[in-house]
């Protein structure tokens, strides 16, 4: 929508998307801890069979390809992702300032930040913008939120499932949509998933981002196991 001058309308849906997204998580707020921890312990129950759900998961994205030549595209990456994950975390590496020494840093550099910078050398003119208010279609953009929000919450909890991946979900439950309906879902998915990830690490003790993490070895987690949150 940038490209074609709508970058304001754009912004202003994503805005949208995300204010629901915190409207609808504040609600569901209390039954999902309800449901992750006691009485329902939902996580405990699952915890085991959690890798097969990982692999569920994958199989409905490889499936979500528009064509079988995409769907084998699809799973030869995912194959070679995970003979190259397990390659580079058998790997033994050294720093020449004997700090401590990780692959993982390298490896994601070179698979997100090299693929950026090289489209980033592909210059586009942006247009000039139009300031107008989105026309949105309240039906259509509560039903973007809430599936939004229920796919964010839903992955939340899982290892290695990030909010990308919960956008595809969105949008396939999703079904007919349009740009307008894909930005407000988009934005509905990546604020409920921030949200319900930082729920997870006080109910189930369990960081599942880089955000969570940090904040789990920056101070000490009180378990929430009461109805009210802990101080």
């Amino acid at each position: 929508m940038l490209l074609e001058g709508n970058g304001y309308k754009a912004i202003s849906l994503s805005a949208m998307g995300s204010l629901g997204a915190i409207f609808f998580s504040f609600l569901i707020l209390i039954p999902f801890r309800f449901l992750l921890g006691s009485p329902f312990n939902f996580y405990t129950i699952f915890k085991d069979i959690i890798p097969w759900i990982l692999l569920a998961i994958s199989i409905i994205l490889i499936a979500t390809e528009k064509s079988l030549e995409h769907v084998i595209h699809a799973s030869a990456i995912f194959f070679l992702s995970g003979i190259f994950g397990m390659l580079i975390f058998n790997l033994s590496l050294s720093s020449p300032i004997h700090a401590p020494a990780s692959p993982l840093f390298p490896a994601l550099a070179g698979l997100f930040g090299m693929p950026t910078l090289l489209l980033s050398l592909k210059e586009r003119e942006i247009p000039p913008q139009y300031i107008e208010e989105a026309e949105v279609d309240v039906v259509e953009a509560g039903k973007g939120i809430g599936i939004g929000t229920a796919s964010g919450s839903m992955v939340s909890i899982l290892p290695g499932v990030t909010s990308a991946v919960a956008t595809i979900i969105a949008l396939v439950a999703r079904g007919k949509r349009n740009k307008e309906d894909t930005i407000v879902t988009l934005s509905a998915v990546n604020t409920a998933n921030a949200f319900f990830v930082v729920l997870a690490l006080f109910v189930v003790e369990r960081a599942r981002s880089g955000a969570a993490l940090a904040i789990q070895e920056m101070k000490s987690i009180l378990k929430w196991d009461s109805i009210m949150p802990p101080p």
